[in-house]
């Protein structure tokens, strides 16, 4: 059992090359998306506020919010996926936690 943990330990360094070219692809797939996909992402993901607060903001209906994010953020994925930097294998390590 002491092995196992020690094989799936992780370095801190690793971590931060890891975090460093999550920015990169973040950075390039953010120039994707339009000003205000941008800002409703920022809003929705980093503040973080309600689609009601991203509505309000933007002076947009609650559905045309909704409807916003959704896009962006399926246009961030297929972005995201399609980066010379991805790592499919690290990116599904990740979410099984």
């Amino acid at each position: 059992m002491r092995a196992l943990k020690e094989e799936m330990a992780v370095h801190p360094s690793d971590c931060r090359i890891e975090i460093q070219r999550y920015e990169m692809i973040l950075t390039d797939a953010l120039k994707v998306l339009n000003e205000r996909e941008r800002i409703a992402i920022f809003l929705r993901f980093w503040q973080p506020c309600s689609i009601a607060q991203v509505a309000s903001h933007l002076k947009i209906s609650w559905e045309a919010a909704d409807r916003l994010i959704d896009g962006a953020v399926e246009a961030l994925r297929r972005e995201f996926k399609n980066h010379k930097y991805y790592n499919h294998q690290s990116i599904l390590s990740s979410d099984a936690g």
